[in-house]
């Protein structure tokens, strides 16, 4: 007898970001490899950022990529900067996309 190892166990549920306007990002449970690398890369980038400046354009420019992980959206770095102005949602974003790539990289299955 074969053994069948189902894959799709790997797809988890979706994280959803819901912005001032109501409007709804669904960010997949399943994120590209190459994705989770850039992410990584960033989070070790946000480091040596020598200015205020530098830093929030650096967070506006991974929240629109985050964001544009809802294919259904079409999310730029200027979208971002009109939709998101505040600091503190751009943390919120970039911080609880973190927490999804952790849970799905500890979850057994």
């Amino acid at each position: 007898m074969s053994k069948i190892i189902d894959l799709g166990l790997f797809v988890k549920e979706p994280l959803v970001f819901k912005g001032l306007d109501g409007t709804e990002y669904s960010i997949p449970g399943q994120v590209s490899t190459k994705f989770v690398l850039k992410f990584s890369h960033f989070e070790q980038e946000a480091k040596k950022i020598a200015t205020p400046e530098d830093g929030i354009k650096k967070m506006q420019e991974m929240v629109a990529d985050i964001l544009s992980l809802d294919t259904s959206k079409k999310v730029t770095v200027k979208y971002v900067q009109d939709k998101f102005d505040d600091i503190r949602m751009l943390q919120a974003i970039i911080r609880e996309f973190g927490n999804h790539l952790r849970k799905i990289a500890s979850d057994p299955n």
